[in-house]
């Protein structure tokens, strides 16, 4: 007890019928003040699922925080030593274990405060008497205590972090709830940009922060340059695309970093990287198809047109780029991304390009834990190894929670996907799923070319019949995935059996879909070709196939800037010709396709992002000025079919109207967005005419796309925006509307008078 007054103010409260004793006085003092941690400890270590989202609330959190708070005051009443940390450091953490991290940091504060008077003093001992600072107990004490200072900042600097991240998620959240996905008004992505530089000076190496910087950076690109960017518009617009691509490479780096250090703690069967000796060059992330190529163990088959193998995409300055297919032994695929990584002690990690998010897809502990191990040095810190959960998925890898039994904290148990034997293993496999395959442009112009240059390999697969050698596709919850594989893959699905059970046609078992399926199920046996439960699977393979090429190095002008995926030429010439064959097989040769003059307008009216708030004008201001040119042409208006339930009726019958819809468009018309991938079956020739975005070279893939495939594309620039990529409505710039009905007028001419000819590749 460390005053009089103290003992004199507990005795006072609490012990009018208690004896004068001071020791038992003390020993009462001590006895309560243990039983007030003790609840602390047990709060800390109890189970609690919290809310989905910052702004939801739930009872049994503030029941959990007010008995904290009850049990804190009692510690601090019944033993009211200031010199003592035990109290505010365990309700501090309470308060970061149910979300309350705005009321932990001032806990935190006194914690570490309390913590560091015995440094500051020059002594350890609290009863008063005398000591000696070089006395070896006084040093180890100071020691000791010292490691506690240093694992309360690193704790305080953790719910500092994770304050942060609840800003981003609300703001995040109210433009869902409002916009439902789109930007707000008068916000912008540099509102959460703040908050996430805030969180990099706390974890500079945090793989999940880097990569939101570089998207939030990517989100503002067209908006209003800085007030101190120095040069002209698109100096700055593409100094600060280069800013946020080596961003996303620096994520990719940090996590993989995190990764490896997660592979010494075994996580989804890993174990420490073999020792590569005195190669320092040694790197074990590989991004890229050449890379891929000459990687360790791997085999290479690279394309070949006309006889001729063939590595560009249509730029001079490409010639070394690879085109090719890649086999890989004994190795893991994980997260929504199906990231390739080495199994064991096999630490290579395989990326098509930077922005492949390695946090949302490999098992990894938390970046700044791996920091702190680094920089501790000091035996006996205790410090959290707590695997990183990628967006709150609890059961991501198959794993399951557990609780880290000194801080209480959530720890993901993630089991080793070969020794699964009912799913999540496969002798070999065929990816033919990756970076962003639900989204529809990455499917198109990723995914599709992919299954066209290994439809031979896949089809062996399917004849083989062997469920340990199957092909891995997007999940087809995705209608359109549906779509394209009956389309191209006929054989995939089996026949309804002789007595007409299953009114729809099931997928061969050898078609692996990635990822759980959502949508209901009509089989009474169940969706049996749905092998995982978790929006983050994981599975081995020993032998993989998957096609990888090299990007471009750089964005098509005008813009220019760095690439952001883009397809190959020859993959996109290949998968084109496929598509239209496998149209006229099921269909016919369509007589009418470029007979009659065709205007198809892509929509993005009921899009949460980038509607057209001139649409309405425009379409009109486009009939208007054909039919006094005197052109015929018919304007059709581009939109998603699909019934009450958002389900397109038919997917097969949608894709193939889709196709031949934009085979016999003379002129195409939109605003950036995934409807326009569909230029990818427009024939030799056909306009494109884009409101696209001056400032963002990470948007110009359908400039490449009509590089690649000899469209004449034409650009109208929308209006700066701060919200970029991610407003929810957009406006065309002062007299962009007439330049985009010019554009219109002047491809339908060009295609009447035969300046640019039908070169169809049929």
């Amino acid at each position: 007890i460390s005053t009089a007054s103290a003992y004199d103010d507990y005795a006072d409260d609490d012990y009018n019928r208690a004896p004068s004793d001071p020791v038992k006085v003390a020993e009462r003092m001590a006895k309560d003040y243990t039983a007030a941690l003790d609840t602390l400890v047990g709060l800390i270590q109890q189970p609690i699922t919290l809310p989905s989202s910052p702004s939801h609330k739930d009872d049994s959190v503030e029941t959990m925080l007010l008995e904290g708070k009850t049990a804190f005051e009692t510690a601090l009443r019944v033993f009211p030593d200031e010199s003592l940390p035990h109290a505010h450091l365990l309700f501090a953490k309470v308060c970061t274990k149910v979300g309350a991290y705005q009321e932990s940091l001032p806990l935190f504060d006194e914690a570490i405060r309390r913590a560091s008077m015995p440094l500051e003093n020059g002594t350890t001992n609290m009863g008063g008497g005398a000591s000696s600072p070089s006395s070896s107990a006084d040093a180890r004490a100071r020691a000791e205590a010292s490691s506690l200072v240093q694992q309360l900042v690193l704790e305080r600097s953790r719910s500092h972090f994770l304050l942060l991240e609840n800003e981003v998620s609300k703001w995040d959240d109210v433009n869902i709830q409002l916009h439902r996905g789109g930007i707000a008004p008068g916000t912008s992505p540099l509102m959460p940009l703040v908050s996430v530089e805030k969180q990099l000076e706390i974890f500079p190496k945090h793989s999940q922060a880097l990569h939101n910087k570089a998207s939030f950076l990517v989100l503002s690109l067209d908006g209003a340059p800085p007030e101190n960017a120095n040069g002209t518009n698109s100096t700055v617009a593409s100094t600060r695309s280069w800013e946020a691509y080596d961003t996303f490479r620096k994520s990719q780096v940090t996590g993989y970093e995190a990764y490896t250090y997660g592979k010494n703690q075994h996580l989804a069967g890993g174990k420490s990287c073999i020792n590569r000796g005195n190669n320092k060059d040694y790197v074990g992330l590989v991004v890229g198809g050449s890379a891929w190529s000459n990687a360790p163990g791997a085999s290479s088959t690279p394309f070949s047109y006309n006889n001729k193998t063939k590595t560009t995409v249509g730029d001079e300055n490409d010639d070394d780029l690879y085109i090719g297919i890649i086999t890989l032994q004994n190795i893991v695929i994980s997260g929504r991304d199906a990231v390739i990584s080495g199994h064991g002690s096999d630490c290579h990690v395989y990326v098509p390009h930077p922005y492949v998010n390695l946090a949302n897809n490999l098992p990894m502990v938390t970046s700044w834990e791996t920091d702190a191990m680094m920089m501790a040095g000091q035996e006996g810190l205790l410090l959290p190894l707590l695997t990183y959960v990628p967006e709150g998925n609890n059961n991501a890898y198959g794993g399951k929670i557990t609780k880290d039994p000194v801080n209480g904290n959530d720890d993901l148990m993630i089991p080793d996907p070969k020794l699964s034997a009912q799913r999540g293993r496969f002798h070999s496999a065929l990816l033919l799923t990756g970076y962003a395959s639900y989204n529809y442009f990455h499917f198109v112009t990723e995914t599709l070319p992919s299954l066209v240059a290994t439809r031979k390999y896949v089809r062996s697969v399917l004849e083989k019949g062997d469920a340990n050698h199957v092909v891995i596709i997007p999940n087809l919850q995705y209608e359109f995935v549906e779509g394209f594989v009956r389309l191209l893959l006929p054989e995939a699905f089996s026949e309804d059996d002789d007595e007409g059970n299953n009114g729809e046609n099931k997928l061969s078992p050898q078609m692996v879909q990635w990822g759980p399926n959502k949508r209901r199920n009509n089989s009474d046996e169940g969706d049996e070709h749905v092998k995982f439960d978790s929006s983050h699977p994981i599975a081995h393979v020993r032998r993989l196939v998957a096609v990888a090429w090299d990007q471009p190095f750089r964005a098509p002008p005008p813009v220019g800037g760095p690439p952001h995926c883009l397809t190959p030429a020859p993959l996109l010439r290949a998968m084109r010709r496929a598509v239209w064959n496998a149209v006229n097989a099921l269909r016919g040769v369509d007589e009418t396709i470029n007979r009659k003059l065709k205007v198809v307008y892509c929509s993005r009216s009921t899009s949460p992002t980038r509607s057209l708030m001139e649409e309405e004008e425009l379409l009109l201001r486009i009939k208007d000025e054909i039919r006094e040119e005197g052109l015929h042409a018919e304007v059709i208006l581009f939109e998603k079919k699909t019934d009450e339930n958002g389900k397109s009726r038919f997917p097969l019958e949608f894709i193939m109207d889709t196709i031949r819809l934009f085979q016999s468009a003379d002129v195409v018309v939109g605003v950036h967005g995934a409807s326009l991938a569909n230029i990818a079956f427009a024939n030799v020739g056909t306009t494109i005419v884009e409101m696209g975005l001056e400032g963002l070279s990470q948007a110009s893939h359908y400039r490449h796309l009509s590089q690649a495939l000899d469209l004449h594309h034409v650009d109208v620039f929308l209006a700066k925006d701060a919200r970029s990529l991610g407003a929810a409505g957009v406006t065309l710039r002062e007299g962009e509307l007439e330049s985009v009905v010019e554009a219109v007028v002047g491809g339908l001419k060009i295609r009447k008078g035969g300046e640019i000819g039908n070169h169809s590749e049929l």
